[in-house]
């Protein structure tokens, strides 16, 4: 299944290379050119999140960050031939994670208001509405009164490995007494495995292949508000699904190709107060226990692995 790689870029001129080549291929919404050529200087200072296909940028989403309770979707734009495939969607989840993950309560994005009836932006503002984004306010005179600015909001929750985890609690060693290993009533639990587990993995199987997978947070890459936690494997999520925190359904995935799916990591997170499944895909044994030292390398949250073939 192809993916499209959605990451957060770190260089200033690949920020300001990718915002040149999207923007000026989208004449209906941005203009006038040297009105984009400032914000591509501008968004090399800003958390900066780009959609690609293979190697070419398709889309990108520029913040900026107002105070510690709230961040602004300061540009969003996706190539025209890429339009209505979930892309833009992507990117803004990939936004409103990094965002929870930095801990920020809200985001907000100013766009045309309707009574300016412009074709192009009634698309974009049904997308924000889509998307959970409510309107605050209209603005006649932010940028001039054939312009009225549209002003949205949406709170967002957290998500993601390591969110509660301060950098001082981070430590990559698995103490045994985090790990369930309690037998007790084990025979009544192998009778329900076999009863109920193999058409729980064949329901993970249909909706894994049947969804689109987003990785937005490489192999090797840091979480955006704990940089001492690197991601061991690639994570991301499922497009067009939902998971307790209202985002996609998070994955693992590893290099064991052919594996598919064969574990899930069940998460309890006592700050946040939350409870969440991690689908593992074609990871190896050791990407496996890599993946479970992530989720239990801090105080608050706990992971135990539950592999298909010991639970049928």
């Amino acid at each position: 299944m192809a993916a499209i790689n959605i990451v957060t870029v770190e260089n200033p001129d690949e920020k300001t290379e990718i915002t040149l080549k999207i923007m000026h291929a989208l004449p209906a919404w941005f203009s006038p050119p040297e009105d984009i050529d400032i914000k591509a200087v501008i968004h090399r200072e800003f958390p900066f999140i780009a959609a690609y296909d293979g190697d070419e940028p398709i889309g990108f989403v520029a913040l900026k960050i107002h105070n510690q309770y709230t961040a602004d979707i300061y540009n969003i734009g996706v190539l025209g031939h890429y339009h209505r495939r979930g892309i833009g969607r992507g990117l803004l989840i990939a936004a409103e994670r990094y965002c929870a993950d930095c801990g920020y309560m809200y985001l907000s994005v100013k766009t045309l208001d309707a009574s300016a009836e412009y074709e192009p932006y009634e698309r974009t503002r049904t997308f924000y509405y889509k998307m959970g984004f409510v309107p605050l306010e209209v603005f006649t005179t932010f940028w001039d009164e054939e312009n009225p600015c549209l002003f949205l909001v949406k709170r967002l929750r957290g998500d993601g490995i390591g969110a509660s985890a301060d950098a001082a609690d981070v430590d990559t060693d698995v103490d045994a007494a985090d790990v369930d290993t309690d037998t007790t009533n084990a025979d009544a639990a192998t009778d329900a495995y076999a009863t109920y587990s193999p058409a729980f993995w064949r329901a993970l199987d249909q909706l894994v292949t049947a969804s689109k997978i987003v990785i937005d947070r490489p192999k090797g890459s840091r979480h955006p508000k704990y940089p001492s936690i690197v991601y061991p494997v690639d994570y991301g999520y499922l497009e067009n699904t939902s998971s307790m925190d209202g985002g996609g359904i998070d994955i693992w995935q590893g290099t064991a190709g052919g594996c598919g799916v064969d574990a899930i990591i069940c998460t309890v997170d006592s700050l946040k107060r939350d409870s969440e499944i991690k689908i593992l895909i074609n990871c190896s044994e050791e990407e496996k226990q890599l993946v479970l030292e992530a989720h239990n390398n801090s105080e608050y949250m706990k992971g135990i692995l539950i592999h298909k073939n010991k639970s049928v």
